[in-house]
């Protein structure tokens, strides 16, 4: 039975030096053909989602409740790795809930270093897709800034920073 199972699969995929395999549909199967209809099926499902708050300005998106955990569900996968559960950072990454922003703390900013990175610092946002940066960043934005202005920042320090709400 496995002997079966086992020439099955290499005559459906690739499996023998250059031989191709017979694929599906008439396509043949490839990891970066199923990584980019994944990546391509996954852009559908958000692209509604994404698109909800993409017209709006982050003081708008932070005041729905789903776009704020979106935006936490973002931050924790992907930015807490470095700057902590907490917001407060670690070791060679900033602290994002005190008022000292590195290149400015201003939605737009915080958006511009989501989405694309800085240089020998940050990679950008690649969630899903290329252009991600771009659609994941605002909800990102609203998650930092929230973070800034309710965590541990002393009220005078509050001032200079831009309003989510």
């Amino acid at each position: 039975m496995t002997i079966v199972f086992g020439i099955g699969y290499l005559a459906i995929y690739p499996g023998l030096g250059d031989y191709r395999g017979i694929g599906f549909n008439g396509k043949h199967w490839t990891s970066k053909s199923q990584y980019e209809q994944e990546m391509a099926d996954g852009e559908k499902d958000t692209a509604a989602l994404y698109a909800k708050y993409a017209a709006m300005k982050p003081e708008e998106v932070a005041k729905h409740d789903e776009a704020m955990k979106i935006g936490q569900n973002l931050f924790n996968t992907y930015c807490i790795q470095c700057h902590g559960s907490d917001a407060q950072g670690s070791r060679g990454f900033p602290n994002l809930t005190d008022a000292d922003w590195l290149y400015g703390g201003t939605p737009d900013k915080i958006h511009e270093s989501i989405a694309k990175g800085r240089v020998g610092v940050m990679a950008p946002c690649t969630r899903v897709g290329r252009r991600t940066g771009e659609r994941c960043g605002k909800l990102c934005v609203v998650a930092v800034r929230t973070a800034s202005i309710m965590k541990t920042v002393p009220c005078a320090a509050r001032k200079c920073l831009p309003p989510t709400a």
